[in-house]
This record gives C-alpha cells, structure tokens and sequence, in this order.
C-alpha cells in the first residue's frame, strides 16, 4: 500500500519499524496487520527488512 512505500522511502531509522506506534500512526488497526500488510508488499518481514538494510 502507498503508506508502506511512503516509510520506505522516508524512514531515517531501523527501529521504526519495530515500534508498536508505527503501525496506528499508518492507519492500521495493529501491529499484526501491519507486519502482514508490509510483508505482502515487499516480500519480507519489518525485521527481515532491518536486517538487510539497516536504514
């Protein structure tokens, strides 16, 4: 979704995407769905993400 890619391109650090805040301030309803949603969309998990890209 537009939202996940808008992080993507804007996020300064690799711990946003674990916060639990993250995801309400995107409009998701929780943490789960978020993860879900991101992991659909890029093919891999927010923490497989930090992992491989340590924004």
């Amino acid at each position: 979704m537009e939202r996940i890619a808008q992080l993507l391109e804007t996020c300064t650090t690799a711990r946003l995407l674990f916060t639990q805040k993250l995801p309400q301030a995107l409009g998701f309803s929780d943490y789960a769905h978020f993860a879900k949603t991101f992991k659909r969309l890029t093919g891999m998990t927010p923490k497989q993400f930090n992992q491989n890209y340590q924004v």
